[in-house]
């Protein structure tokens, strides 16, 4: 099996910095997101100290700068930049893009929206009231073939689901998904399973590669190792993880020398890596992430999932 140390081992967790850098932005721009009001537009609303440096705009891009570099807890003012004011439907109200960007290249924006003469800025989003209110994402882009799956592939609901077999969140969030593909609304949804490892978890990622392997080798025998990873999940570490999948390899009559090499090849490794991308395409800042029929959701609550699932089917069968 593929160790933590081997070069290829090094190269993946080099790209996992850099999704991790992504994870605890994209975590900073949604929370200032989700206070967009009920209408078009709501905010945190930044009060910077000290007197305004410019009258026309109320606070410099300096100033602004520094504030949200502090505020936000980023590494140095040179990972923001502010885009030119441009107007909105509202008088008076400009909004100008906050680029965020990290040391390997990776980039990240939020709105904020300012007044001529205010002190204080708006953190949110605009909202049209006339689109999707779900804010669904497109699933045409995503490699959705080839991959673990559960329920019929002619369900009227898809579920895509990018998890980590290291994401305590995402042991639970499996329960509760197997729960209503399986048997609330059995044979009405399908199931998409896709890796998102996040870099800060150590062995997610070789968990990952392994789990594809043994789908490659045997695809019913993926939910079974999914179920075994997640169960035994508080006692494994990177050094006995290998055993863990030997032992699984042996109980359920794989063969553990196709399994190894397999791991140490890059097909399964491709594979998880062009999960990660998607999910970073489809803005995934944490697991586990679900797509209803395209509706991002961010966890597996119960009634949330119940909520969307029964729209979706009322909306399709009736």
């Amino acid at each position: 099996m593929a160790q933590i140390s081997d070069p290829r081992s090094e190269q993946r967790a080099a790209e996992g910095a850099l999704s991790d850098t992504r994870v605890t932005m994209n975590k900073i721009l949604r929370l200032a997101a989700a206070c967009a009001a009920v209408v078009v537009l709501c905010a945190i609303i930044l009060a910077p100290r000290g007197p305004a440096l410019s009258a026309a705009t109320g606070v410099s891009d300096d100033q602004l700068i520094a504030f949200l570099q502090k505020h936000y807890r980023l590494p140095s003012t040179r990972n923001i930049t502010l885009g030119p004011p441009i107007k909105t439907p509202f008088s008076k109200v400009k909004s100008r893009t906050v680029t965020i960007t990290d040391d390997r290249g990776g980039s990240l924006k939020a709105m904020i929206f300012v007044e001529p003469g205010v002190n204080q800025v708006i953190v949110g989003e605009l909202l049209d009231p006339k689109s999707d209110p779900w804010g669904r994402v497109g699933l045409e882009s995503m490699h959705l073939d080839d991959r673990a799956t559960m329920g019929p592939a002619n369900a009227p609901v898809t579920i895509v689901e990018f998890a980590d077999f290291e994401c305590p969140h995402c042991a639970h969030a499996m329960g509760v998904v197997e729960t209503a593909v399986e048997s609330k609304y059995n044979g009405r949804i399908r199931l998409v399973f896709k890796n998102f490892p996040l870099q800060g978890h150590q062995w997610a990622r070789a968990a990952a590669i392994a789990g594809e392997c043994v789908r490659l080798q045997n695809p019913s025998a993926f939910w079974d190792y999914a179920r075994e990873i997640y169960r035994d999940q508080a006692s494994i570490t990177p050094d006995n993880l290998s055993q863990h999948i030997d032992d699984f390899a042996r109980h359920n009559q794989l063969d553990s020398e196709a399994l190894r090499a397999c791991e140490m090849g890059e097909a399964a490794d491709q594979r998880v890596a062009q999960d990660i991308l998607d999910g970073q395409r489809a803005n995934v800042v944490s697991t586990p992430t679900l797509f209803i029929d395209g509706i991002p959701v961010m966890g597996a609550e119960p009634e949330v999932l119940d909520s969307i699932i029964s729209s979706e089917l009322k909306k399709k069968t009736g």
